[in-house]
């Protein structure tokens, strides 16, 4: 049992430890659209890149989507939601490293109504 204590305190200091090459700091987008404001905080992952959007602006129950748009002009789908608050923050992940990013877009109904550039 002391054991499994001990491993388990080394195994959560090395996991909160990163390597040097690896960034964990958030990075912020913003974009205003007529009414609809996108924030998008995102930070880089060994495999993508995470991030957290906030969408103010569009009626509660709109469903919304979120891509990362590469260097290449190719979308990547981060996740979709259904907005139920303007203070609330929607996780999404990409397997696209942040420095390929040139800009994420919100969505509704296929209809891009938001862009930030990364």
């Amino acid at each position: 049992m002391i054991l499994a204590l001990g491993g388990g305190a080394v195994v959560g200091n090395a996991l909160q430890s990163s390597p040097p090459s690896v960034t964990f700091h958030w990075r912020e987008a913003r974009s205003v659209a007529g009414s609809v404001h996108l924030t998008v905080m995102y930070r880089a992952l060994t495999s993508g890149t995470r991030v957290q959007a906030n969408v103010t602006g569009i009626a509660p129950g709109t469903v919304c989507e979120l891509q990362a748009i590469d260097s290449h002009g190719q979308a990547w789908a981060l996740g979709s939601w259904q907005d139920w608050s303007e203070s609330a923050w929607y996780p999404g992940q990409v397997g696209v490293t942040d420095a390929n990013i040139r800009t994420f877009e919100l969505t509704v109904q296929g209809k891009v109504v938001a862009s930030a550039r990364a």
